[in-house]
């Protein structure tokens, strides 16, 4: 990978994780004016998380919200087939639970077989639990080791 790839994807990272918007922005529009976005925006850490990911990890709304704007594959799983959805549930980020909801899988599932709301659940994060069950996500499912929670 050319050094000014590299840097240029640290610094993605970077911003969308800390909720550097502004700064996010630029450099988003940068990547465009130089026809590189996408493969910027498509690269991954060795988890295999996107920039995306990192993002919603972090509960960093208005990064996500430029990303997808940007077209980045909101989609994505990541090695262990964790979503952005999921993450955001595990880690009690509601609001950004909501944001991601129109464009996302509710029932998509992870390596071991748990979706969001299983991730919620698990995690303690009831105000997540919450918005998942308003937005009619499976409450029955069982996760791969044949568990079912309970919010």
């Amino acid at each position: 990978m050319p050094p000014g790839k590299s840097m240029r994807i640290a610094e993605l990272r970077k911003f969308a994780s800390e909720g550097e918007v502004d700064k996010l922005k630029a450099l988003l529009a940068a990547l465009k004016a130089d026809d590189c976005i996408y493969e910027h925006l498509g690269a991954r850490d060795p988890q295999g998380n996107t920039v995306f990911h990192l993002a919603c990890l972090h509960g960093q709304a208005a990064c996500a919200a430029e990303l997808e704007n940007a077209s980045c594959d909101t989609w994505a799983a990541t090695n262990d087939g964790s979503t952005a959805l999921m993450m955001a549930a595990e880690k009690g980020h509601s609001a950004l639970v909501k944001q991601l909801l129109p464009g996302a899988e509710l029932e998509a599932r992870n390596g071991r077989g748990r979706t969001a709301f299983h991730a919620a659940c698990a995690a303690g994060q009831a105000d997540c639990v919450e918005v998942l069950v308003r937005a009619e996500c499976d409450t029955k499912a069982t996760d791969g080791n044949g568990r079912r929670r309970r919010g």
